[in-house]
């Protein structure tokens, strides 16, 4: 990611305490997300890339998955750890490049909404 986006996404999260202070905020999970987890007949393991504050992660969480939610912004994984810390969700919540992050197992369902897209996010050669 270039420096001049780090330092807007700094800016953004360093103002941000609480989910709903983010501009990218959406309170309700994509209908996408929402028909995918319909049509599965069981939960699994979730991966949702570039969780931000962790909407989309506690979404899942809540409907039954282990959900593993990366991001490279240390603020964003601290607002969500915050978000969970009194709730019996399974959300491993992991502060990673994940240009550079390898996961131990597969997903079921892997959720990218404004990350792997952006340019200049990650070395997609890599």
């Amino acid at each position: 990611m270039s420096g001049q986006s780090k330092n807007l996404f700094n800016r953004l999260y360093k103002s941000a305490k609480k989910p709903e202070d983010l501009p990218w905020h959406e309170a309700e999970p994509p209908p996408l997300l929402v028909r995918a987890l319909d049509q599965r007949s069981a939960q699994g393991r979730a991966l949702d890339i570039g969780c931000g504050a962790g909407t989309y992660s506690i979404y899942m969480a809540e409907r039954g998955y282990e959900v593993t939610a990366i991001d490279f912004m240390p603020q964003a994984i601290a607002i969500l750890r915050e978000g969970i810390k009194d709730r019996n969700l399974s959300i491993e919540a992991i502060q990673a490049d994940i240009g550079k992050w390898a996961a131990d197992r597969p997903f079921d369902i892997v959720l990218d909404i404004g990350c792997l897209h952006t340019p200049g996010t990650i070395d997609l050669a890599a």
